[in-house]
């Protein structure tokens, strides 16, 4: 299940929501105010690269970054 990230207009906080099905991530209400005005907001993806000249050494190694 994927967690999206939204922003209420309402109270102008930001949250995540863990949504199972991808029809219910237009039906979200704010977690902090029960507003239904929130927008899903774009979010950054992670990512692992195994490349040898990424100093990180690959996926779940926890170094590489500072």
């Amino acid at each position: 299940m994927p967690i999206y990230e939204y922003h209420c207009n309402a109270c102008d906080r930001d949250f995540e929501e863990l949504v199972a099905r991808p029809t219910e991530a237009d039906q979200v209400t704010c977690v902090h105010c029960s507003s239904d005005a929130v927008i899903r907001k774009i979010s950054a993806v992670g990512c692992c690269s195994t490349s040898p000249s990424f100093s990180g050494g690959g996926c779940g190694s926890g170094s590489g970054f500072s």
